[in-house]
């Protein structure tokens, strides 16, 4: 048995092992974005009526006009705003109190018009939700991670 047989058959079935582990990676991953899929029209219908609710309270957000709304599956975020205007948030928006989703949907909103997080961006939140503060306490307290629609919400901060 010659060195360079040896490492042809090394080759070969490192090679295989490879393809299996990327097969059950991907069902691993199938697996959560089918919860995804499971909650993605009911999280985008909650993020338009918010959307819907805030223009009849406030003339401000009626200016703020965005592309497309997304919901996603993130690992680590709530939501975000592209520089394409586009909205994106975390299906697991669906599962947080009313007010907290509230305060994702304004939070991303006001993105639209500073991309940043400075004062006169806060000022802005500030304007549309005056109680941002509470909520954006309360929201860092939750995990992502470990909420879903099992998940019974306390707020030990109230």
């Amino acid at each position: 048995f010659s060195i360079k047989v040896f490492k042809k058959h090394l080759k070969i079935f490192m090679f295989k092992i490879f393809k299996i582990t990327k097969k059950r990676v991907i069902k691993k991953r199938s697996k959560k974005n089918s919860e995804h899929k499971k909650y993605y029209k009911d999280a985008k219908l909650l993020v338009i009526k918010i959307i819907e609710d805030l223009k009849k309270e406030n003339h401000k957000i009626n200016l703020l006009t965005f592309n497309k709304i997304f919901i996603k599956n993130q690992k680590t975020r709530w939501g975000s705003c592209s520089s394409a205007k586009n909205l994106n948030f975390n299906y697991k928006i669906l599962f947080l109190p009313y007010d907290l989703a509230e305060y994702l949907v304004v939070h991303e909103l006001c993105h639209l018009e500073h991309m940043n997080h400075s004062k006169d961006y806060w000022n802005l939140v500030e304007y549309v939700l005056p109680n941002y503060k509470m909520s954006h306490k309360r929201l860092k307290n939750i995990n992502l991670n470990q909420l879903n629609q099992n998940t019974v919400y306390t707020d030990d901060l109230v």
